[in-house]
């Protein structure tokens, strides 16, 4: 009976430290408005972290199917330089990483999602959700074609 109190007991604190240890909070930082470069429509830099920004999908800068999808990237990236240059905050709520490395965050300017804030506008950025509805959304961006908003 003793022995197996502490086995059950032992394998109660190994498992909590497996949960400190492999099951990580989301990372949160604010940061000056300054040091974030935007990369593109939907990635931004801060230090040497790349940050793909999580609700949107933008077009395209470098790989782009058409001049009017490399045209509405360069736009989305003018209007997040827009929106950083007159803030007061940046916050950075970190939520994993995608298979290219970046992190996947939330930024949240002045209060507001970054993401869900240009996918509101009537700029080319499109709301994102599950992988399938992003694919599903980047198809209706076809060369002379390109949707303003889903």
């Amino acid at each position: 009976m003793l022995r197996s109190l502490r086995l059950m007991t032992l394998l109660a604190a190994s498992g909590s430290i497996a949960l400190v240890v492999f099951v990580r909070p989301t990372r949160a930082e604010t940061v000056d408005a300054g040091k974030v470069y935007v990369i593109d429509g939907d990635t931004v830099a801060v230090a040497r972290e790349r940050i793909r920004l999580l609700g949107i999908d933008a077009p395209e800068t470098r790989e782009a199917r058409c001049e009017r999808e490399r045209v509405a990237g360069y736009r989305t990236k003018a209007r997040i330089v827009d929106l950083l240059r007159f803030s007061q905050s940046v916050d950075i709520r970190r939520q994993g990483h995608d298979p290219y490395g970046r992190t996947l965050a939330r930024i949240i300017v002045d209060g507001r999602d970054l993401g869900e804030q240009l996918a509101r506008e009537s700029g080319p950025a499109l709301p994102s959700g599950r992988r399938s509805e992003s694919r599903s959304a980047r198809a209706l961006v076809r060369p002379g074609r390109l949707l303003r908003q889903l």
